[in-house]
C-alpha cells in the first residue's frame, strides 16, 4: 500500500493530482491516499474566500470549486487537516470532519479515522498560546479577529486527543510542528536551508507546544507536517523504547520538496474510511467540553474508553461506516447533523447564521501547469532518518548516494532570505514571494513530464527538471558544499543580510487577536 504526503496545498489540487498521476504512470505503483498536512484551502464562493485570513492580493479561487461542484472528481481518495489559510465558513460547517467534496475528506479541528487498517490522527490549526485555552466560540460571519483565531489550536481538543495515549498510532497530522523537533534531525542544516529560523530555533519558540505533547503522549509511527515550507526529517526515540518518524514537507511549487511517497504493507481491510470507534467513544464522553467557553483543562483518564466500552459501543453502532458527501447551504451540514444525531452528539452548528448567501459565482478554470515534483519513494522513508542516524563526515556531491534526496532542499537558488508563509499584515514588502501564482520560468510543460530518460536510484524517484550550471554562480557552490560537508565550520565569516520574518506577527500574540 503507498500512501502520497503532501505539505501545504494553498488550493493547487490540480497539479497535485497531476504530479501524482505522473508518478504512477513512471513508476508502474498505484497510489492508494492522499494526505494533505494543511492550507488546503477548500474555498468553494466568494464568500468563503472572505472568511479566509490572507490579504487580499493572495485571494485567489485556485482549484476547489470544481472539485466542490462535481466539475471534477478527485482520482485519488483524500484525507486533509486544516492550516492557518483555510475557508473558516466551510470547515466551521465540520467541527467533527466530513467530506467537503466527493472523494476528499476533513478530518475536524481533532480527529481520528481508520483506513486499510492504518488508524491516522489529526490536528487543526496552529499554536497560540492566548487562544489555546479556549474553546470554540467563533461563529460566522468572521470578522478579522475571528477568522484567525478560528485555526488556534484549543487545549480541549488537545485534550480529547491525549486520551488516545496507550493504542496504537500509525500516521499522526498536524500543520505546524511540534516544538523541539529540530533537536532529533539535521539543525544545522535547516538553518542554513532556512536562515530566518535560526532565531525561533536558539530561543527555544520554533513549534507547537500541543503537538509537542501529542507527539510524547501518543507515540505514534510516523508524524507529518507542513508550514514552514521546508523539508525537514526527524526520528524521535521514546523512553517505551519505540520512535517516531517525523518528516515535513514544502508547499506545491515547481523544485520543491512537496509530496513524499510511503510504502507501507498490504492493506488489511478495504481502501475506505471509517469511524475510529476510540474516537467516537471519546466524543461521547467529552460532548460538554466542547460547548466550554472558558479554560479547557485536562480531561481525566476515567473518560478514556475502556476495551470494554469499545465494544459495548460497537454492539449498538456496528455500521463505522461514513455519511456521503451532499452540497447544502451554508450554516449547517448534513453530515455534522447525521454524525450528531447517530452518535448522540451535540451540534455546535445549530444556529441560524448573519448575512451568509452563498455565492454562485466560481471562478473559471485556469490553465494546468504542473509543477515539477520532488518525490521520494521509501521503503519505508529509508534515505531521510539513515541519514539522521548514521551522519558521515566530509561527504561530496559527487559521493552522496543515499542522501540524494536532499539535493535539491541543499540548493542554494531555491534559498531565500525571507519565508514564504503568507503576510497577514497586508503590508507590502519590496522582495518578491513565491507565495502568489507562478512565474513562467517556473511552470513545466507536459513535454517535460512525457521524457523517458531520466535515471533514478532505487528509493528515490528522480523529476524532470534538468539542473544546468550556468544557474549556480561560485557562491553558490560554495554554499551547497557547506551543507554536505559536515566538518564546514558553522563560525565562518560570512556576511548575511538581517533576515525579518514576514509572518512574525503569527508568532507574537497581539492585541488585535
Amino acid at each position: 500500500m503507498k500512501i502520497a504526503i503532501e505539505g501545504c496545498a494553498h488550493g493547487e489540487l490540480n497539479k497535485i493530482y497531476e504530479s501524482i498521476q505522473y508518478i504512477q504512470g513512471r513508476e508502474k505503483i498505484k497510489i492508494d491516499l492522499l494526505i494533505c498536512c494543511g492550507d488546503f484551502q477548500s474555498v468553494r464562493n466568494k464568500d468563503d474566500m472572505l472568511s479566509m485570513a490572507v490579504p487580499p492580493k493572495y485571494r485567489e479561487m485556485k482549484d476547489f470549486p470544481d472539485y466542490y461542484s462535481g466539475k471534477r472528481k478527485a482520482p485519488i481518495l483524500t484525507l486533509f487537516i486544516g492550516g492557518n489559510h483555510e475557508a473558516a465558513n466551510y470547515l466551521y460547517e465540520l467541527p467533527y470532519g466530513g467530506w467537503v467534496a466527493e472523494n476528499i475528506y476533513y478530518l475536524g479541528y481533532a480527529g481520528v479515522i481508520n483506513f486499510a487498517g492504518l488508524r491516522i490522527g489529526g490536528l487543526t490549526g496552529i499554536f497560540k498560546f492566548h487562544d489555546y485555552g479556549k474553546s470554540h466560540y467563533e461563529k460566522p460571519p468572521f470578522d478579522e479577529q475571528s477568522k484567525r483565531s478560528f485555526y488556534h489550536v484549543r487545549s480541549c481538543d488537545v485534550s480529547k486527543l491525549k486520551l488516545l495515549s496507550g493504542t496504537s498510532f500509525d500516521i499522526f497530522l498536524s500543520h505546524d510542528w511540534p516544538k523541539n523537533i529540530y533537536n532529533f534531525g539535521n539543525k544545522n542544516q535547516l538553518m542554513r536551508f532556512k536562515p530566518f529560523l535560526r532565531e525561533e530555533i536558539e530561543s527555544g519558540t520554533l513549534g507547537s507546544n500541543a503537538a509537542e505533547d501529542l507527539l510524547h503522549s501518543l507515540k505514534p509511527k510516523y508524524w507529518f507536517s507542513a508550514h514552514m515550507h521546508a523539508k525537514f526529517s526527524a526520528i524521535v526515540p521514546h523512553k517505551d523504547g519505540t520512535s517516531t518518524k517525523f518528516l515535513a514537507l514544502d508547499k506545491c511549487l515547481p523544485n520543491r520538496n512537496f509530496l513524499q511517497i510511503l510504502d507501507l504493507p498490504e492493506a488489511t481491510e478495504d481502501l475506505t474510511f471509517k469511524h475510529d470507534p476510540y474516537w467516537l467513544c471519546i466524543l461521547k464522553n467529552t460532548q460538554q467540553s466542547f460547548f466550554k467557553r472558558s479554560f479547557c483543562s485536562s480531561l481525566p483518564d476515567e473518560m478514556k474508553p475502556t476495551e470494554f466500552d469499545v465494544q459495548k459501543f460497537l454492539e449498538q453502532e456496528p455500521d463505522l461506516s461514513l455519511y456521503p458527501f451532499v452540497q447544502s447551504p451554508p450554516g449547517s451540514n448534513p453530515q455534522t447533523e447525521e454524525f450528531c444525531e447517530r452518535f448522540r452528539i451535540p451540534n455546535p452548528c445549530q444556529f441560524t447564521p448573519k448575512s451568509q448567501a452563498s455565492s454562485s459565482t466560481i471562478a473559471p478554470t485556469r490553465k494546468l501547469n504542473i509543477p515539477k515534483p520532488k518525490l521520494n519513494l521509501l521503503k519505508p522513508m529509508k534515505d531521510d532518518f539513515e541519514d539522521i542516524q548514521q551522519p558521515k563526515e566530509n561527504k561530496s556531491v559527487t559521493s552522496r548516494q543515499s542522501d540524494d534526496d536532499f539535493d535539491d532542499l541543499i540548493n542554494p537558488n531555491n534559498i531565500s532570505s525571507n519565508p514564504d508563509e503568507i503576510d497577514l499584515s497586508e503590508k507590502e514588502s519590496d522582495s518578491s514571494s513565491d507565495s502568489g501564482s507562478d512565474s513562467e520560468s517556473s511552470k513545466i510543460s507536459k513535454a517535460e513530464l512525457t521524457n523517458k530518460n531520466l535515471s533514478s536510484l532505487p528509493s528515490f524517484i528522480e523529476t524532470p527538471v534538468k539542473q544546468t550550471a550556468e544557474k549556480r554562480s561560485s557562491s553558490d557552490s560554495a554554499g551547497d558544499s557547506s551543507f554536505t560537508d559536515s566538518s564546514v565550520s558553522d563560525t565562518t565569516s560570512i556576511k548575511k543580510p538581517k533576515l525579518i520574518r514576514r509572518n512574525q506577527n503569527l508568532y507574537t500574540p497581539s492585541k488585535d487577536e
